[in-house]
């Protein structure tokens, strides 16, 4: 009784697998932490990666560039880019610039857009028209920290078309 239980039920996987074979499948959303961004100028000593994301040490007194990858999944058809930036701007008087950059896969520039931001928390959505965003294009994030880890920049979320 058992054994012809689980034929028949592998036999309603086969068939239902078989029938969804040449279903497209949706893309869904790759989140990414930014605990892995790089200074852009020599030496990392004062970069803070915490579970939260990427910062300023505490007692560095200038602002910082600093640069993350950012996956995403080449474009179908002609549909821009879409993808949200979250951060902390911790004392709510502080300052923080990014800019999202796309180079087609021979490193040749593309296409950018910026932002900048002093709320306490913010969600920043960043469009790149398609013209920008080649099937194979690369997307980085650089930013500007404000000095003293007064700001932290958390994920990026490249949505996928």
């Amino acid at each position: 009784m058992k054994l012809n239980f689980i034929r028949l039920l592998g036999v309603a996987s086969v068939v239902l697998l078989a029938t969804n074979a040449g279903a497209p499948l949706q893309a869904a959303s790759i989140n990414t932490s930014l605990l892995e961004c790089q200074p852009l100028q020599p030496g990392s000593a004062d970069l803070r990666h915490t579970e939260l994301g990427t910062s300023t040490d505490g007692v560095f007194p200038t602002p910082r560039f600093v640069t993350c990858s950012v996956p995403r999944q080449p474009n179908s058809g002609s549909s821009s880019g879409l993808f949200y930036v979250t951060g902390d701007n911790r004392d709510g008087m502080s300052t923080t610039s990014c800019t999202l950059f796309s180079y087609d896969y021979t490193g040749a520039f593309q296409g950018s857009v910026s932002f900048t931001r002093t709320a306490p928390h913010y969600t920043q959505i960043l469009l790149i028209p398609a013209a920008q965003l080649g099937y194979w294009a690369y997307t980085s994030l650089t930013c500007l920290l404000p000095e003293d880890s007064r700001a932290t920049i958390e994920s990026v979320i490249a949505v996928q078309s």
